[in-house]
């Protein structure tokens, strides 16, 4: 496609227009190191390995972390073959991705330095031109197949067109580039998230209850609730609108709920699951919250407010009438957290010949898979709509005064299997994955496990005290926070693991302590390429709140 004659090429991909105004925006020195990373690195695709190996805080996490690819993966099928505009590219994170996947790619960002961030990552994408220029000077001679605002329309008081209604402007603007039935992605933090009243700072002010006591002034970012973001949508002249939810949020969600799956009046699957999954996965969280997040999802859900009260607002948009951007048989895409590119992989849960199938892939599917600890195996299976064991430890730890005895007594069935299942003090390299949090309970009272993609390798068998500590920690560490236990009840988690484990008549000696650790820290190692230090889960500890 051409540009208009104000524009100037600053680089092969890269575009500004004569005489441009400045912009303020900036992530600080954070930005100099980034354009040294990217510039340098021999791999600048979304799964890259050498960027994955330069995040070593928030922010660098924020602009090189893959897994803000996952907020789009579950929408491909918008993007494969089409023409995208970004609005508000930043450094490129998503840019890159849209490149990968769309036909063509404009994307436009107001800052200098960043702009010329996400032109040096897509350098070898010839389908992607950054333009630098703000929302409200661009001008360009197409419009879109899609038009993107991630992570944008809070800003527009602050960066956007000068009027009075500032986000109604910006909408206007998007939504003059679409094609008439072209669709809109536009996500933002809710204002009402669930998490916002539980503590969690507000993302732009980093104070808390900022926009849950409506503190936003006409020069703030600002966020919005639900209802009053479909306003703006519907009075920008969109006439249809589908709402996905990004778990935990839309900056790294870990699972995207497909609209299907939203159907309060005849739900297909129990959505409470995935939303208590994802709080864990939030690099934002609060250092202490009011209340438990996994305990107040189920009444959440069970009174249709999870659309209103998720913590980011993810919408497809477009002014056509009787558009549906999302496939009525799509119910969850799940991806987890970051891990090493190799083992990335999508789960979707899609209606297949009237039952639920549970679909795996790997993100790459060319990868070469070859850790020394363990093997990655992805496999279909049915969806099953039984409780999870994890899902009767939620009101235990989060009534005062629970102790050691309250969590044997809750691991002592799950504990009982796996002893059953032992041979000579040992269990199957398969049950590496058999913890509570993988593991269903039928009405019947039968255990079954699901999504066991873990194994030793080539039939190595692992120590039954391994098997009952990893299954103990990973359910501790699911949990954001708890109430205050009983007196003298340790909340060190490693201290509390010995302690259920010896009511469980497992004791943890200090030797099969080591070796547990050891265990776990090289799967972790090969599963994220993060290999922390001998002592590092002994200062993990259980965040207990200041309420009950």
């Amino acid at each position: 496609m051409g540009f208009p004659s104000r524009y100037h090429a600053v680089a092969d991909n890269l575009l500004a227009p004569l005489n441009a105004a400045p912009f303020t925006y900036t992530d600080g020195e954070v930005e100099d190191y980034l354009a040294d990373v990217v510039a340098g690195a021999d791999d600048r695709g979304t799964l890259s390995l050498t960027l994955l190996r330069a995040i070593k805080d928030w922010p660098t996490h924020y602009h090189l972390g893959y897994n803000r690819s996952f907020l789009l993966r579950p929408l491909r099928h918008l993007l494969h073959g089409k023409s995208v505009l970004e609005l508000g590219a930043g450094c490129g994170a998503l840019t890159r991705y849209l490149g990968e996947t769309a036909a063509r790619v404009v994307a436009l960002e107001g800052s200098p330095k960043r702009a010329a961030i996400a032109a040096s990552r897509c350098r070898d994408l010839p389908t992607v031109t950054v333009v630098n220029d703000t929302i409200q000077s661009l001008e360009l001679d197409q419009t879109f197949d899609v038009v993107t605002l991630i992570g944008v329309l809070e800003y527009a008081r602050s960066f956007g067109p000068e009027t009075e209604k500032p986000e109604a402007a910006l909408l206007a603007i998007a939504r003059s580039f679409l094609k008439p039935e072209g669709h809109l992605l536009l996500a933002i933090e809710n204002q009402l998230g669930l998490k916002y009243f539980a503590g969690s700072a507000e993302d732009h002010t980093g104070l808390p209850f900022f926009g849950i006591h409506d503190l936003y002034t006409p020069k703030t970012p600002v966020t919005f609730g639900r209802m009053e973001l479909l306003s703006l949508l519907e009075a920008a002249g969109f006439a249809s609108i589908e709402q996905l939810i990004p778990l935990p949020d839309y900056k790294f969600p870990v699972t995207v709920l497909y609209p299907a799956s939203l159907d309060e009046e005849n739900p297909a699957l129990d959505i409470t699951p995935f939303i208590q999954n994802s709080y864990r996965a939030d690099c934002q969280s609060a250092s202490e919250h009011c209340f438990s997040l996994e305990a107040a999802t189920g009444p959440v859900v069970r009174n249709g407010l999870a659309r209103d009260l998720c913590n980011s607002l993810f919408f497809v948009a477009s002014p056509a009438r009787g558009t549906r951007a999302c496939d009525p048989d799509w119910y969850v895409a799940h991806y987890g957290t970051m891990r090493a590119p190799e083992y990335a992989k999508e789960t979707l849960f899609a209606k297949v010949n009237g039952g639920i199938r549970v679909q795996r892939r790997y993100l790459d599917a060319e990868a070469r898979r070859d850790g020394a600890m363990a093997a990655n195996i992805l496999r279909d299976e049915p969806y099953l709509p039984y409780p999870l064991y994890q899902d009767s430890l939620i009101p235990l730890i989060n009534t005062p005064g629970w102790d050691a005895r309250t969590i044997a007594l809750w691991a002592r069935g799950w504990t009982d299997f796996l002893r059953d299942n032992a041979t000579g003090g040992q269990l199957p390299g398969t049950f590496l994955d058999a913890t509570p949090l993988n593991c269903m309970v039928t009405p019947g009272g039968d255990y079954i496990f699901f999504d066991l993609e873990w194994e030793r390798r080539e039939g190595k068998t692992i120590p039954l005290p391994y098997g009952i500590f990893r299954g103990l920690f990973q359910s501790l560490g699911w949990f954001e926070n708890v109430a205050p236990p009983a007196d003298r009840t340790p909340t060190r988690t490693l201290v509390l693991i010995a302690s259920v484990m010896a009511r469980l008549g497992v004791p943890l000696e200090p030797e099969m302590m080591a070796e547990c650790i050891r265990l776990e820290q090289e799967l972790q190692a090969q599963v994220t390429l993060d290999r922390q230090p001998p002592d590092a889960l002994n200062a993990q500890s259980l965040t207990v709140r200041m309420l009950a």
